[in-house]
């Protein structure tokens, strides 16, 4: 590696983790290995000893669940068959219960409150799992709102925790179970609720859609259980789309005394808004540290703020530099991580009286624990400063070559440290959700400039659904230490989509130059050669937003220019690579749950088919996120 190259390598390239297209599988285990992945597998999971989550399956048993499912048996005996296979193949640690609802009292007195736990959500149990699928006889109405305000309270307090309600009608309990899902994720951000719908009709689809969607999760509409096995494939790469936090495991101290100390390469914490971390940092002597913090988000109100803080330290627990922040500004940014950077030199720490830098990491608005990425790259010093080319804040996005009418397919990750590469030239094919952000990233070399293009499809199934504004979409790039960069030409970079015409955006990031840094303001994000990163984004303004589906996408990306202005350095680096270790940590962290989506997919290949219709070292720089 040339030193001042970063490369990332905790990525996971979901993209080359393809199945044969005549794959196939059921709803339900599909779904489950969705929800086997919560968005919130956060630090716990990457280390490997953390909670793995927990889930509620939540089965309709009322009468019409005896109606053929146009292959033979029921839509009964089909949930039943995939459940079955799933419960197989679960390892020894998920933690899964099961219950239904309209399944003992055919109607009248009490049929309204018919809701019964067959499993009770603990250490896996098999035999009870397997015991009350056979329980499952079709009879009664759909409580949903009581089977929903059950479930709830059949999962524990905290931890990552999922429900799945599985209908083939509407609720008809006159209670409306959409002000119910609402009030239950309120009891936790790492709680969420999944629907599919059994060959619903139009009524209860816009229910169970609103349900997921005031739940924080997805409706999957099933019309014809035995077709389309190509939109498999799709789905289960989505599965793997859980956010992924990535790093060697660190605790940081809480004051600068007891500071942890931290060298090169990617480390994993976890902070909340009672916790002040502390890390000693390497002594940058004459050459540089860079060091970046990264949350992800989970606020949900639209006025709602989420901020990261990094000031350095002084001898006196002070602060001895200016501090930087990061912030998201409303639910729609939920979804995107925020990450505060900081370059520090020697003459930054002029008045930090000498010795390592501690560096202090606060997140005043977060409400509760979460992870928390730390990236660190030492650089030595450069012997030729003044012969390598001024940095510059001014530059355009330049426009990439017609790409070809083919395209590979990819699977994007909603994490820095997930994110796949994008080859030159090759134009890749994905799929995204409204409120998702997607990471890609892209190698760019000393005097290049990285560039992003993300082509959002037209698709009828989206302008169908979408009766409210249209979806504001957009592309963003961020540099090798993550800081962002806010677009040049902002007509390029975003756009609004309703699925009726397809809508191409473009963005670029900075030339890479060492001399950037002496540059106030985002453009120091690009003072390091390395893998640079594209981001693609779809609003999702409210709670109550309209269930598009997947919309197609097509990305592609290159690093423009000649390579040049490469800095000569006084001495080797440290490490190969600031990364390598924290892959081995990730790669080792969170088994059981990658082991879990293998083990679906593998399961669900028995089964039925399923329809699934920003910065740097500025003055007191606040990197806000909007």
């Amino acid at each position: 590696m040339t030193w001042g190259t970063f490369r990332d390598e905790s990525t996971t390239d979901w993209g080359s983790r393809r199945n044969p297209a005549r794959f196939c599988g059921g709803v339900i285990a599909i779904t489950l290995a969705v929800c086997l992945l919560p968005a919130t597998a956060y630090a716990e999971q990457e280390s490997g000893d953390g909670d793995p989550g927990s889930l509620v399956l939540v089965v309709d048993a009322s009468g019409s669940m005896a109606e053929p499912d146009g292959r033979g048996s029921t839509r009964m005996e089909a949930a039943k068959a995939s459940l079955n296979r799933v419960i197989d193949e679960l390892p020894e640690e998920a933690r899964v219960g099961l219950r239904a609802y309209g399944a003992e009292i055919s109607d009248g007195a009490g049929s309204c409150e018919d809701s019964n736990l067959l499993a009770p959500v603990e250490e896996l149990d098999r035999d009870a799992l397997k015991s009350g699928v056979a329980a499952l006889q079709p009879l009664g109405n759909t409580p949903i709102a009581y089977a929903l305000e059950q479930a709830a309270n059949d999962l524990p307090d905290e931890g990552p925790r999922s429900i799945v309600l599985v209908s083939d009608g509407e609720e008809n309990c006159n209670v409306d179970p959409c002000e119910i899902a609402g009030r239950i994720v309120e009891r936790g951000i790492d709680l969420r609720i999944d629907t599919i719908g059994l060959q619903v009709g139009s009524k209860a689809r816009e229910q169970l859609s609103c349900i997921a969607s005031a739940g924080g999760g997805t409706y999957y509409d099933v019309e014809d259980i035995g077709a389309l096995p190509n939109t498999l494939e799709r789905l289960s790469v989505r599965a793997a789309r859980g956010y992924e936090a990535a790093g060697r495991p660190i605790v940081g101290g809480s004051t600068a005394e007891d500071a942890t100390a931290m060298e090169d390469g990617q480390w994993l914490d976890t902070i909340d808004r009672s916790a002040t971390k502390t890390y000693e940092l390497p002594d940058p002597a004459g050459g540089a540290v860079f060091v970046s913090a990264t949350i992800r988000p989970t606020m949900r109100g639209l006025a709602e703020r989420e901020r990261i803080e990094l000031s350095v330290l002084g001898e006196d627990g002070q602060p001895c530099t200016i501090p930087v922040s990061a912030a998201a500004i409303g639910a729609f940014t939920r979804n995107t991580p925020v990450t505060a950077t900081s370059i520090l030199t020697s003459e930054d720490l002029t008045e930090c009286g000498g010795g390592n830098p501690i560096l202090s990491v606060e997140t005043p608005d977060t409400e509760e624990s979460k992870a928390l990425e730390l990236l660190v790259v030492e650089e030595p010093e450069v012997t030729d400063l003044e012969a390598l080319p001024k940095g510059s804040n001014s530059y355009q996005v330049p426009q990439l070559q017609a790409g070809g009418s083919s395209a590979e397919p990819i699977a994007g990750t909603p994490s820095f440290s997930g994110a796949p590469e994008l080859e030159p030239a090759v134009t890749y094919s994905d799929t995204i959700l409204t409120g998702e952000a997607l990471f890609y990233r892209m190698p760019v070399e000393w005097g290049q400039q990285g560039v992003c293009e993300a082509t959002f499809d037209q698709s009828g199934t989206v302008a169908g659904a979408l009766k409210g504004p249209d979806l504001l979409v957009r592309v963003d790039t961020y540099g090798s230490n993550r800081g962002a960069f806010s677009p040049v030409d902002i007509e390029a970079a975003s756009a609004y989509y309703d699925g009726t015409q397809a809508v191409t955006l473009t963005n670029a990031t900075p030339e890479v130059a060492y001399r950037n840094r002496e540059i106030t303001g985002e453009v120091a994000n690009a003072s390091l050669a390395g893998d640079y990163y594209c981001a693609v984004f779809v609003n999702r303004s409210a709670g109550d937003a309209e269930e598009t589906g997947e919309i197609p996408i097509r990305v592609r990306a290159e690093a423009v220019g000649d390579v040049a202005g490469e800095p000569d350095y006084a001495e080797p680096p440290a490490a190969e690579n600031a990364d390598d270790e924290a892959s081995d940590d990730a790669a080792a962290g969170g088994s059981t749950w990658w082991w879990i989506l293998g083990a679906v997919v593998v399961v669900a290949a028995a089964a039925g088919g399923l329809l699934w219709t920003r910065r740097r070292k500025d003055t007191g720089a606040d990197q806000s996120a909007v």
